[in-house]
């Protein structure tokens, strides 16, 4: 795939360097390379943000109706994600800072659009934050309230769209299940509740759209959501930190 066609879809420019940081990281790990920020600093930072920034830019056109983002724009982001992901490696905060700050301006300069993206900039800075304060572990669990609450609307809207069946948004389940997952963070055994909230919302689901590939996918990654919620708030019980 040439180079401006890759730009063109912000999340196949991000997924590429995912896909090889994801690779050399746990090989680098195990070989005894350590990194600044450790482990869990550089995968947060390459994995957590990498994903937010492809997805993000990837949904922006659909939340405000806007036009799509140029090239330009998504190469701009690209690179100041590699420095920040440079930064982890180093353990130089600073140059980590510079990718929430663009990625805040560029989704609050849009003229149109709704929470979403207030929503994607707090947990952006909050993630960032977490990070840079040596607590890679608790920017995971706000990651995965974000992903509660808009994947709780966009995955079932893409089964929607691959089974052909009318969609009707949910506003309750989504919203619980992420506040219930972010809650982790302070009070871990909050992880119960919020798996049987990202259960209880399937029911609703056009749950036909998984008998394709990618639909199988995003309810697998669904259900692998709420067993890690589970498992943190019962290992928190018995003490397994």
């Amino acid at each position: 795939m040439r180079v401006p066609a890759l730009l063109a879809a912000p999340w196949r420019a991000f997924l590429v360097p995912m896909a090889f940081a994801a690779a050399v990281a746990p090989i680098g790990t195990l070989a005894g390379w350590q990194t600044s920020a450790g482990h869990g600093g550089l995968m947060g930072t390459a994995m957590i943000l990498g994903a937010i920034c492809g997805y993000a830019l990837t949904a922006l056109p659909g939340w405000d109706d806007g036009p799509p983002l140029s090239p330009i724009i998504t190469a701009a982001l690209l690179a100041i994600w590699l420095i920040a992901l440079t930064g982890a490696v180093a353990g130089q905060v600073r140059l980590i800072w510079p990718l929430p700050l663009a990625i805040g301006l560029l989704l609050l300069r849009r003229r149109r659009g709704s929470a979403k993206r207030w929503v994607v900039t707090g947990a952006v800075v909050a993630i960032t934050s977490l990070i840079t304060a040596g607590r890679p572990h608790d920017a995971m669990l706000i990651a995965a309230a974000l992903v509660a609450g808009l994947g709780g609307l966009a995955v079932p809207a893409f089964l929607a769209g691959i089974a052909g069946k009318p969609f009707h948004a949910m506003r309750f389940w989504p919203g619980a299940t992420a506040a219930l997952t972010a809650t982790t963070a302070l009070w871990p055994p909050a992880g119960i509740a919020a798996s049987v909230c990202a259960l209880l919302q399937m029911r609703a689901w056009p749950l036909s759209g998984a008998r394709r590939g990618a639909g199988a996918m995003l309810v697998a990654a669904w259900l692998g959501l709420a067993a890690g919620l589970a498992a943190h708030g019962l290992g928190f019980r018995h003490g397994a930190v």
